[in-house]
């Protein structure tokens, strides 16, 4: 449905069902009560992203007795999903984006190799977040990026080596008739 047939609709309905309306929408979704929350009731920005910022560090490195980080890349893509939702600043969506990445990032380099799917994550969500950089025209935030990642290129190596490993253990008889491959030996 498009903005304006909403538009319309909506203005066929009376103050009491709109009332209606908006109240079922703010009990049924967390997104919509934080950001009436936020609306009627403003914050300080800051604390909001900063509560988001920690949903994505803290898969990666929670602050537990436990320590058993989850890195559970559906939570944090979540949480950036319904930081856009509040209409925020876009430097600061686009910032907890990277966030993500650099975690991800540190996480690898801090604790080693990880799974496969682990890294095709990390990958969508880098590349998820470049190009909104680049939409954004946030170039001084890649930058930073790339400072705080300066590895980023050897890591990216090393897990294009461990696919490639990865690959040749599991596909032995196929292995050698992939042109693809001829190149490397």
């Amino acid at each position: 449905m498009s903005i304006t047939r909403l538009k319309n609709e909506l203005q066929k309905l009376t103050k009491e069902q709109l009332i209606e309306q908006i109240t079922v929408l703010y009990d049924t979704y967390k997104p919509v009560k934080e950001y009436y929350e936020n609306y009627l009731n403003p914050r300080d920005i800051q604390e909001v992203y900063e509560n988001y910022k920690v949903i994505i560090v803290h898969e990666f490195y929670p602050e537990t007795k436990s320590w058993n980080p989850k890195m559970r890349f559906s939570v944090t893509k979540k949480a950036i999903a319904d930081f856009g939702l509040l209409k925020l600043p876009s430097e600061m969506h686009a910032d907890l984006m990277v966030t993500l990445a650099e975690n991800a990032y540190r996480f690898t380099f801090d604790y080693g190799v990880m799974t496969e799917q682990f890294y095709n994550n990390v990958v969508k969500n880098f590349e998820r977040a470049l190009k909104y950089l680049q939409k954004e025209d946030f170039r001084q935030r890649c930058e930073e990026s790339a400072s705080n990642m300066p590895n980023l290129a050897d890591m990216a190596f090393r897990m294009k080596w461990m696919m490639f490993l990865t690959n040749i253990i599991l596909n032995r008889n196929t292995f050698y008739s992939n042109k693809s491959l001829r190149f490397m030996f």
